[in-house]
């Protein structure tokens, strides 16, 4: 997926457990404390969110500022949002003074000067939520590193990100003609398909009775071996592939 992210600058108008960064908040606040998600999942070709939460030692925030970092190649930032609370509290006190976002592929950074300090107690813990898109096209992990940049020395806490590939739909193994059963017409179907110019099954993983990978002869031996009583009969339930690294995919089946 080609894409170009110019560099953006948003003025808010204007989020949780966890790793953590600490950091002093400012006259009349107290110690922040700001925590990710030590793990998140998304999908190839996907999207991910993670959330940022802050707590204090006196329940307010005076001001925030925080940076995060990716690759850019494997993920890249696209927007960051404000959480429901902070939502709420702009909506009670005010558009802030001063909110700066600022967003790369790889890199994004935060500042927020609220008009009036957040309440975490009243508005909760969520306070902005970092999105991204997955531009890789192969399953994997990948790091999401944040920190806190107010402060002597603060540390930086990591979310890291499990790429999984896209899964297919549920299907039922035999049901080649997507039929909601496993039949000799599936058999039929499935010869026609390896040696007479058949139709081309819509769930190629339904005909991989004997999941092996692949589409054979020993496929609708299989299937009319559990039929006819040779072997134990397939079973028609509905399932998704345990092979994820096959070629076989399945456009659409008769399985909810």
């Amino acid at each position: 997926m080609s894409r170009t992210l110019s560099i953006a600058l948003l003025i808010c108008v204007v989020a949780p457990a966890f790793g953590q960064g600490i950091a002093p908040g400012g006259p009349g606040n107290g110690v922040v404390t700001m925590s990710v998600p030590a793990d998140v999942s998304a999908t190839v070709g996907g999207t991910v969110s993670i959330p940022i939460s802050v707590s204090s030692t006196d329940n307010t925030v005076n001001f925030f500022v925080a940076d995060a970092s990716c690759d850019g190649t494997t993920v890249a930032f696209t927007s960051i949002d404000p959480s429901a609370g902070l939502q709420q509290h702009i909506a009670d006190n005010g558009l802030p003074p001063n909110c700066d976002i600022i967003i790369y592929p790889n890199l994004a950074n935060i500042f927020m000067l609220p008009f009036v300090p957040y309440d975490i107690t009243q508005y909760g813990a969520e306070y902005f939520i970092v999105n991204l898109d997955v531009l890789t096209t192969q399953p994997g992990t990948t790091d999401v590193t944040f920190q806190l940049m107010v402060g002597n020395n603060p540390q930086p806490v990591t979310t890291t990100i499990t790429i999984d590939a896209v899964g297919d739909p549920s299907f039922m193994r035999g049901d080649v003609n997507n039929d909601a059963s496993c039949n000799i017409s599936d058999a039929v179907s499935l010869l026609g398909f390896l040696f007479s110019s058949g139709s081309t099954p819509q769930c190629l993983d339904g005909a991989d009775v004997n999941d092996d990978g692949s589409i054979t002869i020993a496929d609708p031996v299989r299937l009319l071996s559990g039929l006819f009583g040779t072997a134990p009969p397939v079973d028609e339930g509905c399932l998704v592939d345990t092979i994820a690294t096959d070629a076989l995919d399945c456009v659409a089946s008769s399985c909810p």
